[in-house]
């Protein structure tokens, strides 16, 4: 099925009706329905949606009725409301909404309160409460928080808990605490914690328990068990395991 030029990445919307591509060259993201019986992909009238400069990795909110984009280029994050019916989008007021330098990676908390960007270029992380109306974004208090060099891959614990950074030039993973009550960031005790050579993903196992990383130079994936106390991370026996030759990106996948 077509897409625009240079398609970086896809997410499905959490009906399964609808799928999103941000295509980096076209400054666009591609929206499509699923038709589930085939399966097969009809593109959305309204298709392709403008975002900001290079946009490159994107989340859906939880309950469906947004989608935010980091755009990598003009530094900042695009906000959109999905509609529930078409699955067409709409910019949301006030978006873009300003980020750090080459936003790599974007992760909504479980929970749909908060979204973390990690910013390549200037080493940190920035938080957002996203607004259960509207869909706007507002800056966390503290946000940025320092991460280690050129951080890429971020995600969020299933239980919203815990924040995960794979730091590509530092060989490491950032890992923080996240407030339940405003969002913010503390760095969880050992962090950083070693991986291998230019970490470039991370994802977490479905019931919370294992950490896996991509280390795309030194062509393994290094896995841990998360201490769902602390959030600290111990390295699996046997780690890092063989891959391909240069892994880049990790995915969950169900129970």
């Amino acid at each position: 099925f077509g897409t625009g030029s240079y398609p970086v990445s896809v997410v499905v919307h959490p009906t399964g009706r609808f799928l999103y591509v941000t295509n980096m060259t076209d400054n666009a993201i591609a929206a499509y329905g699923i038709d589930g019986g085939i399966p097969a992909l009809r593109r959305l009238g309204g298709s392709p949606y403008r975002a900001g400069n290079r946009p490159s990795p994107a989340a859906v909110h939880p309950s469906g009725r947004f989608l935010f984009v980091a755009n990598l280029v003009s530094h900042n994050v695009s906000a959109f409301a999905i509609d529930a019916m078409t699955g067409a989008l709409k910019s949301v007021t006030g978006s873009p909404f300003s980020a750090g330098q080459n936003p790599r990676g974007i992760a909504v908390a479980p929970a749909g309160k908060f979204v973390y960007v990690s910013n390549a270029s200037s080493n940190n992380v920035s938080a957002y409460r996203i607004s259960a109306r509207t869909g706007a974004l507002s800056v966390v208090p503290g946000s940025p928080f320092a991460a280690e060099k050129n951080p890429r891959g971020i995600t969020v614990e299933p239980k919203g808990r815990y924040v995960y950074v794979a730091n590509a030039d530092s060989d490491t993973i950032s890992a923080y605490a996240i407030d339940a009550g405003t969002g913010v960031l503390k760095a969880v005790p050992g962090s950083p914690f070693a991986a291998g050579k230019s970490p470039r993903s991370i994802a977490l196992d479905p019931a919370g328990r294992f950490v896996y990383v991509t280390n795309t130079d030194s062509n393994d994936v290094s896995a841990y068990e998360m201490d769902a106390t602390t959030g600290a991370l111990a390295p699996i026996r046997g780690s890092p395991f063989a891959a391909g030759s240069g892994p880049y990106f990790a995915v969950s996948i169900g129970r």
